[in-house]
């Protein structure tokens, strides 16, 4: 992920590459924690299937909600 981000810099704007660093800093501070293949290979979740489906289900009930109004 790092090689293919620093790649992207090139062809981006200042203020683009700044985002770019702050998201790779970000991938290098949180390493060890973001080890998705060694988790799953020891059967664990990685909480993003977890976390969109509760999503769903709260937002969902929300909008089918019998009565309910909207406002901007």
């Amino acid at each position: 992920m790092e090689r293919e981000l620093t790649l992207l810099k090139s062809g981006l704007k200042e203020s683009q590459i700044k985002l770019v660093d702050s998201l790779l800093e970000y991938f290098r501070n949180n390493a060890g924690r973001l080890n998705y293949c060694d988790r799953l290979a020891a059967g664990r979740v990685i909480g993003s299937g977890l976390v969109e489906g509760a999503c769903k289900n709260l937002v969902g009930r929300r909008l089918k909600q019998t009565g309910a109004c909207w406002r901007l």
